[in-house]
């Protein structure tokens, strides 16, 4: 086992998207990083431009967070490999688009370990690695369809539901803690040509609400560092939060219903890892 002097932030889901830009601004604060994400998604060359960019360590995992045990195997092998965690960022994810009665159930589950299971072992193996360090952090990465039932996002906006209220119930047990635990619930984010593609298909009011993952990914380190509980980025953003509870549910759900609705097919869900 080799011992890592300096303390890492972990990061799943890094090798694109939000995830990429999380790590570039880690990176960019100093932060050396542990990068987790699939194999084939180049992950071993966004390590060697943060290292050379920004001067940092970078280790890399390439693995499947969605299979089982996938949260225990990453803790393992941190604590083989001697790495010290004091910033864990939950990031992984993918949705699907259709309704229940027709999506595939192997698909579903997969994202319910993958935006559940998987986060929520990683929490509670490095809680006590985290209470060691001076200051630590825990950055779940929510979504806006945690505000409300999404029809055609059945699960995919359970599972945000999951996160968001776990993260916020951590935030209060933990708030007398070294520990500061942040939700960020954004919109929709423009990682790729075919998200923009969807984006902009949706409507004006999603074009309007849509951020650049640097930007994102500034304003969730910022209020994670500075112990705020649930992040929601942009203006457009938190007026929809702040409407999410005020509408009655049914007006929420046929709005998200006749976005969705019309939104095209998603990328393979192995190719939507963000």
């Amino acid at each position: 086992m080799s011992i890592k002097v300096a303390a890492y932030t972990l990061i799943t889901g890094a090798s694109k998207g939000i995830g990429m830009a999380l790590a570039n601004e880690c990176a960019s604060r100093g932060r050396n990083l542990v990068l987790i994400a699939l194999p084939g998604e180049g992950l071993t060359e966004l390590a060697g431009k943060i290292r050379k960019q920004f001067n940092v360590d970078v280790i890399v995992l390439e693995t499947d967070l969605a299979t089982e045990n996938a949260g225990n195997f990453v803790f393992e092998w941190c604590m083989n490999e001697g790495i010290e965690i004091d910033f864990l960022i939950n990031n992984a994810g993918f949705g699907t688009l259709g309704t229940l009665d027709k999506s595939d159930l192997s698909v579903h589950r997969s994202m319910m370990r993958l935006h559940m299971d998987t986060p929520y072992v990683l929490i509670r193996k490095f809680l006590p690695e985290l209470a060691r360090h001076p200051n630590a952090y825990i950055l779940n990465v929510a979504s806006q369809a945690a505000f409300f039932p999404i029809p055609h996002k059945a699960t995919y906006g359970a599972t945000k539901v999951f996160l968001l209220h776990l993260s916020c119930a951590l935030q209060w047990e933990l708030k007398e803690s070294n520990i500061k635990v942040s939700a960020l619930s954004p919109s929709g984010v423009m990682t790729t040509p075919e998200v923009r593609a969807r984006i902009t298909s949706a409507g004006f009011w999603s074009k309007m609400a849509a951020l650049e993952p640097e930007d994102v990914a500034r304003l969730s380190i910022d209020g994670t560092m500075r112990g705020k509980r649930h992040i929601v980025p942009g203006f457009v953003n938190k007026i929809t939060h702040f409407l999410s509870r005020v509408f009655p549910m049914w007006l929420s759900m046929s709005m998200a219903a006749k976005r969705f609705s019309r939104e095209p097919e998603p990328l393979k869900p192995e190719k939507q890892k963000v």
